[in-house]
């Protein structure tokens, strides 16, 4: 299994890597999308003009993002043949199907809305305990005493439970059925959910998961959180640019790199079947 899943990597790896006009598009696409956000964020709602910008930027990065992902799953597909020609074919088929990636996504995102609601609602009994313990008095008059810290098991369990719903169990899931839908289309993917949600927990997929997740996920939170070397408000400031890029771009490479490997584990084990 170790064997497969690095060579599933190492394919995608080698055809993302080699194929410098894909990459390219992707990392345009990626910052058009990343702009799309940021003109989301900051712009104002005061004149008729900003809420055209807002309007726009709505539907543009989500569209976007999508493309992104229909690009991902499909890189891996086909024969290889000349940059140019695998970029166009790549661009032209991401563009066409995209929108059967946001069907199937649609029951994600709902049952993404309804955990979180669900999860909110659970009461905070242990923060409520450390509130009433932190305010409570001192035993000894006068004598400063600091109140015990009791561990909130409660939180630590839910803040597990979120990550392990919505940064593995969904993304996984959600990911596993894109590839399925650019290989099969629409309604075989649909019809065949049932299966291809089972496997996409087995093993050797979870685990090429985990190890793309060290990427996208991990390495780039610690990149941004990194504390700058040298003083000084320029100089930390260059720093932080260097450092928001780097994070942004291997969130980028690790995200498209494990969709590829999913891709070609898929893909191997429908040759292995056929």
């Amino acid at each position: 299994m170790i064997k497969s899943v690095i060579g599933s990597i190492g394919a995608a790896a080698h055809r993302l890597l080699s194929n410098w006009r894909a990459s390219l598009i992707f990392l345009l696409l990626y910052m058009a999308m990343l702009l799309g956000i940021y003109l989301f964020l900051t712009t104002g709602v005061a004149t008729v003009g900003q809420l055209a910008i807002l309007g726009v930027t709505v539907i543009f990065a989500p569209v976007i993002f999508f493309v992104i992902q229909a690009m991902a799953v499909s890189y891996m597909t086909g024969e290889p043949g000349s940059d140019e020609s695998d970029a166009a074919r790549l661009v032209k088929r991401s563009l066409k199907g995209f929108w059967k990636i946001v069907l199937i996504s649609i029951p994600f995102l709902l049952l993404a809305w309804l955990l979180v609601y669900l999860i909110d609602k659970i009461p905070a009994g242990a923060a409520v305990a450390h509130e009433a313990i932190r305010t409570g008095p001192s035993p000894v008059r006068g004598a400063p005493h600091p109140a015990p810290q009791p561990t909130d098991w409660r939180g630590i369990g839910l803040a597990a439970l979120e990550f392990l719903i919505f940064g593995i169990a969904l993304p996984l899931a959600a990911v596993n059925l894109w590839i399925a839908t650019a290989r099969d289309g629409l309604r075989q993917a649909a019809r065949r959910a049932h299966r291809t949600l089972y496997k996409s927990f087995a093993p050797g997929t979870l685990l090429v998961y985990l190890i793309g997740f060290l990427i996208f996920g991990v390495v780039p939170y610690l990149l941004v959180d990194m504390r700058p070397p040298m003083k000084g408000a320029l100089i930390e400031v260059g720093q932080l640019g260097i450092q928001l890029a780097l994070a942004a771009l291997l969130s980028l490479f690790g995200w498209v790199l494990t969709l590829g490997a999913l891709t070609d584990r898929q893909k191997s084990e429908v040759a292995t079947r056929s």
